[in-house]
């Protein structure tokens, strides 16, 4: 069945967790993981969980001057499944609300002037979805909102243990305001009406049991754009993950209709994960398991190491794959453009043993050693065995890097603003192929027009033969990096990459995925 209009599911909110209008806010794993395990004594100073409370009050209150005054408006609070843990928590959660609550009864500066400054971020962020804003009155408006609300909030604690009940239909003419902390008895079935924030910490390998306890899902149609999950890191990559496998799940099951199959003459198949199993081991009797598949995908790496020896052994990687390198060319870019270093025809053998040596870290997706088994395979079917390599070079900052066969006098600058660190002390830079210019180029040189186009159209042009791998000697002198114990030098930097692979002309999906084996395939049996 086709998606019901005003739904909003797992590719809404995590299929690009990079995209300008996604509603996840990434916390600080320290922060979730001290959270998870608070004692009724302990002190913790989450400042995501306090900026989510504060959101809470914010959202609701503009909801009401969206005329949404009836509406009801839960936050969810889920760190840990463990009930000894939410007493804490509860505790916790209570005393920063009611410290929050006199000071803006008393209208401290302070409070004010922050509340003010994250009202504006909600606006600005409602101005990327359509027309959002247009019912939204002043900030005084919502001030004044906000002081007759805080008489309303609830925080109530939902588990075996607590007798709190959550009894939305009393307040059915006035609606109900209410933060929920809790374990399993809110992470499955119960429905939190008007779920506006979430704070989700809980970690789980499988996966699922993690699409169960996203509670996140739903009807948001007016008022999506003012919905937040505080998430770590790891688990919204989790979540990003299996959404683009639901994805294609979907695309196989509307495959099936067109051509007029039937279920037993269709092995339903899903992505398969390098951390996580798709359900349990007794329900997965039937599965046979595949590798990784990276069909006509980007993927680029966004997680650095934190000490020397990382960025040394990188290095030296990328030295070693460039140095017996020919059929060079220089593409120049003037103004604020980039310029390209390409080299063609480079065997799948130099790719795969530079693969082999760079290091990747702290990711579900650009995994250097999965990808080199995924060429490996594709190899043995004739496919990805010529390669491109471009080394990206950028137009300012004046950071020379030396590299074997190329100079180059300006390293790329990503992330000059923040330092991304979530608890992990591994530097973060959120994207690092700014566009199609770089992962299309070989393409553009062949004369093929993609201005319109898709990316993953685009992917469909490259022959199945031909794999593209970018290199990005990176800026070292911007806060993402300085935020690490590293002497960085033009003879040291950090070296991201991204690859670019085609799609297969091979049936790749029955190697790469988990699927039922009880289905019948090109070559088994059928066993029901």
């Amino acid at each position: 069945m086709p998606k019901p209009r005003g739904y909003y599911g797992p590719e809404e909110y995590f299929e690009d967790i990079s995209e300008e209008r996604t509603p996840i806010r990434l916390i600080d794993y320290n922060e979730s993981a001290e959270l998870a395990k608070v004692s009724d004594n302990g002190f913790v100073n989450p400042g995501g969980l306090t900026e989510a409370v504060r959101h809470f009050l914010l959202v609701a209150s503009i909801r009401e001057e969206r005329e949404q005054k009836k509406n009801h408006n839960s936050m969810l609070i889920h760190v840990s499944q463990l009930t000894k843990g939410h007493k804490g928590l509860f505790k916790l959660v209570d005393q920063y609300f009611k410290v929050l609550k006199t000071k803006i009864l008393n209208n401290d500066s302070v409070i004010l002037n922050l509340l003010k400054k994250e009202y504006n971020e909600i606006m600005l962020h409602s101005d990327k979805w359509n027309d959002r804003r247009s019912s939204v009155n002043t900030w005084e408006k919502v001030l004044e909102s906000i002081k007759n609300n805080l008489g309303k909030v609830e925080i109530i604690m939902l588990n075996g243990e607590s007798e709190d009940t959550l009894d939305y239909p009393s307040y059915n003419e006035v609606g109900k305001h209410v933060i929920v902390i809790g374990g399993n008895k809110i992470s499955r079935g119960l429905t939190l009406e008007g779920l506006i924030v979430s704070y989700y910490a809980r970690p789980t390998k499988i996966m699922d049991t993690l699409m169960q306890m996203a509670r996140w899902f739903g009807y948001r149609e007016s008022y999506i754009d003012l919905c937040r999950v505080y998430i770590t890191k790891e688990l919204a990559e989790q979540f990003s993950d299996i959404a683009n496998a639901m994805i294609e799940i979907r695309i196989e099951l509307e495959e099936m209709d067109k051509n007029g199959k039937t279920p037993s003459e269709f092995a339903i198949k899903m992505k398969s994960h390098p951390t996580m199993i798709l359900t349990s081991k007794l329900k997965m009797q039937n599965a046979r398991f595949g590798m990784v598949n990276y069909e006509g995908k980007l993927v680029q790496t966004r997680n650095f190491g934190n000490k020397k020896k990382f960025f040394e052994n990188n290095m030296k990687a990328t030295s070693s794959l460039l140095a017996p390198l020919e059929k060079k060319m220089v593409i120049s870019g003037d103004g604020k453009k980039l310029s390209y270093h390409l080299f063609s025809e480079v065997r799948a053998s130099a790719i795969k043993d530079f693969l082999e040596s760079y290091e990747t870290i702290n990711s579900y997706r650009a995994d250097s050693k999965l990808m080199k088994k995924y060429i490996e395979y594709a190899n043995s079917i004739n496919e990805l065995e010529k390669w491109s390599v471009i080394v990206v070079e950028g137009y300012e900052g004046g950071y020379k890097v030396e590299l074997p066969n190329i100079s180059i006098k300006n390293a790329i600058y990503r992330r000059k603003n923040e330092f991304n660190n979530y608890g992990d002390g591994h530097p973060d830079i959120k994207a690092l192929v700014s566009g199609n210019n770089e992962e299309f180029l070989d393409l553009t040189l062949n004369k093929n027009n993609l201005a319109d186009a898709s990316r993953a159209t685009n992917r469909g042009r490259r022959s199945e033969t031909d794999g593209l791998l970018l290199i990005y000697p990176l800026n070292p002198n911007v806060p993402t990096f300085k935020g690490i114990d590293v002497e960085f030098t033009s003879k040291l930097v950090p070296i991201g990459i991204a690859v670019s692979f085609p799609f297969s002309k091979k049936n790749m999906g029955e190697h790469l995925y988990l699927y039922n084996k009880s289905i019948k395939t090109q070559h088994d049996e059928v066993r029901l």
